[in-house]
């Protein structure tokens, strides 16, 4: 379902970096990640939290790293 989603916002020339974020190992996500960066033209970042906070607290923990080159 990830890809869907992925898939679609390649469809905007605007998007330079789409963020994921979860509390999954990223040692899980690494072969889709490593996959869905070969096929699209932006920087897919997987961010894990370390501590599940609900979206609103990881948006808040990972805010400097979100918004580097002023998305």
């Amino acid at each position: 379902m990830i890809f869907h989603h992925i898939k679609a916002l390649s469809n905007l020339q605007e998007v330079k970096n789409v963020f994921l974020m979860g509390s999954y190992d990223e040692k899980k996500f690494r072969p889709f990640l490593d996959y869905v960066r070969t096929v699209f033209n932006f920087k897919i970042h997987y961010l894990q939290e370390e501590i599940p906070n609900n979206s609103a607290g990881a948006l808040f923990y990972y805010k400097d790293q979100l918004l580097l080159d002023s998305p």
